[in-house]
């Protein structure tokens, strides 16, 4: 990188511009990279969207639902042993 002190008796509305272009280019290369690592990154986590992941979703889903209300009858029963 350039210092900008170096320019200080030089500074031109041509050099501004100039360094104004090379700035976005820097700046529009860095966000290519951010978004390819970020695409790197996530592409672990994307779901893929065939029926027997929707399925898959779908039984764990009800697994855990039917697992709550199992919890739920046996918290109501332990409660009513207790009470009498």
């Amino acid at each position: 990188m350039e210092n900008i002190q170096q320019h200080d008796t030089q500074m031109t509305l041509e050099y501004l511009v100039y360094r104004k272009r090379e700035l976005k280019k820097q700046i529009s290369r860095q966000e290519a990279v951010i978004q390819a690592s970020y695409k790197k990154m996530t592409s672990v986590f994307r779901m893929s969207v065939s029926p027997a992941a929707i399925v898959g979703g779908f039984t764990k889903g009800f697994a855990i639902f039917d697992g709550l209300m199992l919890g739920i009858r046996m918290i109501r029963k332990l409660r009513r042993l207790f009470r009498r």
